[in-house]
């Protein structure tokens, strides 16, 4: 079974870390060539770092643009998430463009850490990585449909995720780029 071509998630958010309590909406296209995996970091990003400004790019058709991004009320980019596991450069830019720079791997990201490790990155020791764990987001990933509901509450690092009923635990690897 494919993606559907549009997403519709209602978010019940409590974020005890982050002092974030709130209903969310998050609506957003889904390209032909996007990945379960890649769909299902996308809107952990969002929801993980949901703060006021902030914005879902059109995914992986918007090569100029992070998948998530936070624009202060004056249009300042504050913060470039990006999804997946992209090119060095693409976060050697990003660092110098934005304070604050994320990365939410869709997959395990061993060789592509080493990679970005043995490259130039501006600011590696501040981009933060969060990565899930692989059956965490195989599971996510399978629970995808054009409409969902996700009841999220996140204590002390740990996520707590309900869909459907179902309801799973995991606690992300925070590190960042340079290094655990």
């Amino acid at each position: 079974m494919g993606l559907p071509a549009m997403i519709r998630l209602a978010v019940a958010l409590s974020d005890e870390d982050r002092s974030v309590w709130d209903e969310l909406a998050l609506v957003t296209a889904v390209h032909p060539s996007e990945t379960p995996e890649f769909l299902a970091a996308r809107c952990l990003a969002w929801v993980l770092s949901y703060e006021e400004g902030i914005q879902l790019s059109n995914g992986v058709s918007d090569t100029d643009l992070p998948a998530v991004s936070v624009r202060a009320l004056d249009g300042q980019l504050q913060a470039w998430i990006e999804v997946g596991l992209p090119d060095p450069d693409r976060l050697h830019k990003a660092a110098k463009r934005a304070p604050r720079v994320a990365v939410f791997p869709h997959r395990p990201s061993g060789p592509w850490r080493e990679r970005c490790r043995s490259a130039r990155v501006h600011r590696a020791r501040e981009i933060q990585v969060v990565e899930f764990d692989p059956e965490f987001m195989s599971w996510v990933a399978s629970t995808l449909t054009g409409r969902s509901r996700w009841d999220v509450w996140v204590s002390a690092g740990e996520v707590r995720l309900a869909i459907e009923g179902v309801e799973r635990v995991t606690t992300p690897r925070v590190g960042t780029l340079a290094g655990d």
